[in-house]
């Protein structure tokens, strides 16, 4: 999610077809990245976590990897 990084271009793809990114602030501060750094179109929310959970109850379905 990081500008100038080799993928880039598939985030233009992306978010040219719809996609919304949303990034864990909490990580960010865990490995040092500055969110000013983020391609544009990258918004961060406080906690990942709990952004995915308060998203079940309204359908949408989580991937566990």
């Amino acid at each position: 999610f990081v500008k100038g990084s080799e993928m880039t271009q598939e985030f233009k793809q992306g978010r040219a077809a719809g996609i919304t990114y949303k990034v864990c602030g909490m990580s960010l501060k865990q490995f040092r990245i500055d969110p000013a750094t983020l391609v544009n179109g990258v918004s961060v929310v406080p906690n990942g976590l709990t952004y995915m959970f308060d998203l079940q109850p309204q359908g949408f379905l989580a991937v566990g990897l």
